[in-house]
C-alpha cells in the first residue's frame, strides 16, 4: 500500500519551453508537428514558492534557455536557495550567462553535444554552430571552477558518430570536461534515417570502441570520466581493463570525478518503492512542471495545473494521492515507462537486449519484435 504521508516534492524538474532553438537528427523534437508551442508563464513559479532547498532540473526534453524570461526563472532559483541543474545545447551560452551561474547553487551543468568534428556536430545538430558551443563551453568550464560546479558533456551516439567517441573524450578532457556521457541511440520512431543510425547492427563494433576508451583513460590518466551502461556489463567487466564505478569509468589521476547521477540518487530506492523492480519512488519525491504549468508525476501524468492550483494542494491532491495508489496496487504503468527505462534505470540498460535500442511506444507499433529488428537490421545509413 501507498502511504498516505506524503512530503513535499524534494526533486523538481522544470521545462520552461516545449520546443527547441535545433533539430537534432535523433531527437523527438525533429518528429513533431510544426505549431506554435506554449511558453511557461513565469507567473505561475509563485505557486512554487512554499518549496526551499530543492533540486532543480531546468530543461531535459526540450531547450530551456530560449525562454525569454530564462533570467526570472535563475532568480526564482535562487531566492529558493534551490539547488540547480541545467540541460543544455549549449547554444545561448554568453559570458553574462555563465557568470550568473555563479551567483546560484550551480551544482551541474550538462551540454549535449554529439560527434566532435565540425562536420559530423552540425550535419547532426541542424542550427548549431560548433566553435560557439565550443566556446560556451569553455565560458561554463571557468564559471563552475570558482562555485565547485561539474561540467559534463552528453554524447547521443549514432552508427555514423560512435567513430569520434575516443577524439570526443580526448577533446573534452582537455578542456578540463569532468565527465562525458555516451548515451546509445533509442530508436523512438521508424523514420528510415533514424533507423540508419540504430547502434544494434555494429554492437560488436560498438563494444569494442568503448573498451578502447576505457583502456585509454586509464592508460593516459586521463583526467575525464566516461558513463556508458556498457561498463556496468558483465561482458566488459570480465575484460578486466579497470574497474569501473557501476557504469563509470575513471582513471587514477587525483582530479578525475565521478559525477553523481542525481535522479537515481533522489528517485530510486531499493525496496519500498513503486514499479516491475520495486525499487521507484519517483511518485514520492518528484516532481516535473510542464511548459502549460501543468504537474506530473512520474514524468509523465498530470496531476494539476499551477494556474489553478498550489504545488501543496496538487500534490496532496485527490488526483495525485489516486495515481500513487494505483501505481502501489499495479505497476503496469511502470512496466511500460520510458522514462524508468532509460532515465532512472540507464546506468543497468543491457545494451545486448534489442529491447533497449527502441522506445516502449516503437515496440507496441511492432507487435512481432522479430520483424523490427528485422527492419533495423537491413536500414542502411543514409
Amino acid at each position: 500500500m501507498c502511504s498516505t504521508q506524503v512530503n513535499l516534492p524534494v526533486v523538481i524538474e522544470i521545462e520552461p519551453t516545449e520546443h527547441c532553438n535545433l533539430r537534432c537528427r535523433m531527437c523527438h523534437v525533429s518528429y513533431m508537428p510544426a505549431e506554435k508551442r506554449k511558453l511557461l508563464d513565469i507567473a505561475l513559479l509563485e505557486n512554487l514558492r512554499s518549496l526551499r532547498g530543492c533540486y532543480f532540473i531546468v530543461g531535459s526534453s526540450f531547450e530551456p534557455t530560449i525562454h525569454p524570461s530564462f533570467d526570472e526563472i535563475l532568480d526564482f532559483i535562487e531566492l529558493g536557495d534551490h539547488r540547480l541543474e541545467l540541460i543544455t545545447n549549449g547554444t545561448k551560452v554568453t559570458p553574462s550567462f555563465a557568470e550568473r551561474l555563479t551567483r546560484l547553487r550551480t551544482e551541474i551543468v550538462t551540454v549535449s553535444f554529439d560527434g566532435i568534428k565540425k562536420e559530423t556536430y552540425e550535419r547532426i545538430r541542424r542550427g548549431a554552430k560548433h566553435e560557439e558551443v565550443v566556446k560556451g563551453v569553455r565560458l561554463l568550464r571557468r564559471s563552475l571552477d570558482g562555485v565547485g560546479g561539474l561540467l559534463a558533456i552528453n554524447f547521443t551516439v549514432l552508427r555514423s558518430s560512435m567513430s569520434e567517441m575516443l577524439d570526443a573524450v580526448r577533446f573534452w578532457d582537455d578542456i578540463g570536461v569532468d565527465q562525458i556521457r555516451l548515451i546509445s541511440c533509442v530508436l523512438r520512431g521508424d523514420d528510415a534515417a533514424l533507423l540508419g543510425e540504430s547502434l544494434w547492427p555494429v554492437r560488436g563494433r560498438y563494444f569494442d570502441l568503448l573498451d578502447e576508451i576505457a583502456r585509454v583513460v586509464v592508460s593516459e590518466q586521463l583526467r575525464i570520466s566516461v558513463r556508458s551502461p556498457y561498463y556496468a556489463s558483465k561482458s566488459f567487466r570480465q575484460k578486466e581493463i579497470c574497474e569501473p564505478s557501476g557504469d563509470c569509468i575513471f582513471s587514477s589521476d587525483a582530479g578525475s570525478i565521478v559525477i553523481p547521477m542525481n535522479r537515481q540518487t533522489f528517485q530510486v530506492k531499493f525496496g519500498g518503492g513503486f514499479g516491475p523492480g520495486d525499487d521507484c519512488i519517483s511518485p514520492l519525491v518528484f516532481a516535473r512542471i510542464a511548459s502549460n504549468g501543468d504537474v506530473l508525476l512520474c514524468n509523465t501524468i498530470p496531476v494539476g495545473n499551477l494556474a489553478e492550483s498550489s504545488i501543496e494542494d496538487i500534490w496532496h491532491g485527490d488526483l495525485a494521492r489516486k495515481l500513487r495508489q494505483e501505481i502501489a496496487d499495479n505497476g503496469e504503468k511502470c512496466a511500460r515507462c520510458d522514462y524508468y527505462k532509460f532515465c532512472l534505470k540507464s546506468n543497468a540498460i543491457d545494451l545486448e537486449d534489442f529491447s533497449s535500442s527502441r522506445s516502449v511506444k516503437l515496440s507496441e507499433k511492432y507487435s512481432d519484435d522479430n520483424a523490427l529488428k528485422a527492419i533495423v537490421e537491413s536500414a542502411k545509413r543514409l
